[in-house]
């Protein structure tokens, strides 16, 4: 049975890849801003949050320099005001020290997104995702499955127990 067919939906609702849509909640726009203010102050950035709360969909939506940290320590610096780099934490520790000499060299404003920033030494400026309310979690769950073509997917209580479980 198609499950999308089943439930009356016009599309997947949750993407676990970044997929150009961003729910621009309180603590993405905090973090949004604080990236920005770094890159114009030309200082690193590490951003962190919990896995799952969109540090890599913050990235690839924000800037088009976007890339693992292999690819990154491979990419053209040249012409850059900034790299960011997910996963950075995941990363050689090579790998990511050639990433940022580079940057160094050519000038360019290293953003970082990693789960937590201890094992990247010294972050620059620390950024931290934050989650979403527990009112956003709600109004996400209704935006989503709006565009979705169902609204009144979930009830006032399932919409709870979600952000309960979750708590952001």
């Amino acid at each position: 049975m198609d499950v999308l067919r089943h439930f009356g939906l016009k599309h997947v609702l949750f993407r676990q890849e970044p997929h150009g849509q961003l729910y621009l909640h309180h603590g993405f726009e905090t973090a949004l801003s604080e990236i920005v203010d770094a890159v114009l102050a030309c200082e690193g950035v590490t951003l962190t949050g919990a896995a799952g709360m969109g540090k890599s969909q913050l990235l690839a939506v924000s800037a088009a320099s976007f890339a693992g940290p292999t690819l990154a320590a491979q990419a053209d610096f040249a012409n850059l005001d900034a790299i960011l780099v997910d996963e950075a934490d995941a990363a050689a520790p090579r790998v990511l020290e050639a990433v940022l000499a580079k940057a160094a060299q050519h000038r360019v404003t290293a953003v970082l997104a990693a789960l937590e920033s201890s094992r990247l030494g010294k972050p620059g400026r620390l950024v931290r995702l934050a989650p979403m309310a527990g009112s956003e979690i709600a109004d996400f769950l209704v935006d989503a499955s709006a565009a979705a073509g169902r609204p009144d997917l979930f009830t006032v209580a399932a919409q709870e127990a979600i952000v309960e479980a979750f708590s952001g």
